[in-house]
């Protein structure tokens, strides 16, 4: 279902729930130990790990942005995690398929960097295992998910 994205707060608050950051016993991740574990479920021998990230400006208000990346990540990934740290300021966490095929799993976190009347600023970052074939799937998801909100916000 495609959020709608003129009126997002009902959208906004079922997300970030299933994400934890509403819930009573709050989903959070840890980056170190999500690391360590996307290290543990993909191949160990002739990869190596290769991470990509990308600042993007977003000319939209932070709900709506928020809503975009949640409904984004959530029809590709089988959880989003929020992400705990120092800031006020969201993040989100989660695993999704990329590179050729989708075949390669990739850690995805997007932080909402500075926020904006009208616009915010995101750092999304990726890393995934890669082969000896390189198929440079951290770069794709960052770019693939920086277009997908781009024409979806547009």
């Amino acid at each position: 279902m495609k959020p709608d994205l003129e009126s997002p707060e009902a959208f906004l608050a079922s997300e970030l729930a299933k994400a934890g950051a509403l819930s009573g016993a709050a989903r959070t991740v840890d980056l170190d130990k999500a690391l360590k574990d996307l290290a543990a479920r993909l191949p160990r021998q002739g990869t190596k790990s290769v991470s990509f990230s990308k600042q993007i400006e977003v000319a939209s208000a932070i709900d709506r942005v928020l809503v975009g990346v949640l409904y984004l990540l959530s029809r590709r990934a089988d959880e989003v995690f929020r992400v705990e740290g120092d800031s006020e300021l969201p993040g989100v966490f989660a695993f999704v398929p990329s590179g050729w095929l989708n075949l390669n799993l990739t850690a995805v976190l997007v932080l909402v960097t500075a926020v904006r009347t009208d616009s915010c600023t995101l750092v999304v970052s990726a890393i995934a295992r890669e082969g000896l074939i390189i198929q440079h799937a951290a770069e794709k998801a960052v770019l693939r998910l920086e277009g997908d909100l781009n024409h979806l916000l547009a």
